[in-house]
């Protein structure tokens, strides 16, 4: 029972170190991976499709940015005004903290609430809007290149999935995330 026990507060204390870890290292803590708040969403948490991400809006500087720190640029098209599933979206995947933190960590996160405010025709090559009323997560690299099949359904462990296909390096938080998710299933 004692090694039960030890083993537990092993797992728990490792458990703590990641997210220690993840936090110290997310972009929210540190000034010099965020371009100037103008080009943050603002009122980012009064906008329920966005979740608790920080998202960019300008795709020229997020393009920037991800070539300056070597990361992927996940991008989330979803319908501020009719789209209810992008609404679920953001409060039960968006807003999970585990989530979040990968995001901002691993990626540089672009939200365009619809399709339309999409001008570079680069990269309106790339993504596309949902034709089934959900948003749509797609994940490029700086030359606009498809990095994992883009996933349009509200399963948070198709995001974690498909972050993880997207990524050459498999960040061990996210694989526990990954594991958690699936043992929810």
């Amino acid at each position: 029972m004692k090694n039960i026990e030890k083993t537990s507060i092993a797992i728990a204390f490792v458990i703590a170190a990641i997210l220690l870890i993840i936090k110290l290292q997310s972009p929210s803590t540190s000034t010099n991976t965020k371009s100037p708040k103008t080009d943050l969403l603002e009122n980012n948490s009064t906008i329920e499709e966005l979740g608790n991400v920080n998202w960019f809006r300008n795709i020229k500087e997020a393009r920037a940015l991800a070539t300056q720190h070597s990361k992927p640029i996940l991008i989330l098209i979803g319908d501020t005004n009719t789209c209810s599933n992008c609404k679920r979206f953001g409060k039960e995947v968006l807003s999970n903290k585990g989530i979040v933190d990968a995001i901002e960590y691993n990626f540089i996160p672009v939200a365009f609430l619809n399709a339309s405010e999409i001008k570079n025709t680069d990269l309106l090559q790339v993504v596309k809007e949902s034709d089934t009323s959900n948003p749509v997560v797609t994940i490029i690299d700086t030359e606009f290149k498809l990095l994992a099949d883009p996933v349009n359904n509200l399963n948070p462990l198709d995001l974690v999935n498909n972050m993880l296909n997207a990524l050459d390096k498999k960040p061990e938080p996210l694989i526990a995330l990954q594991k958690h998710f699936n043992s929810n299933q």
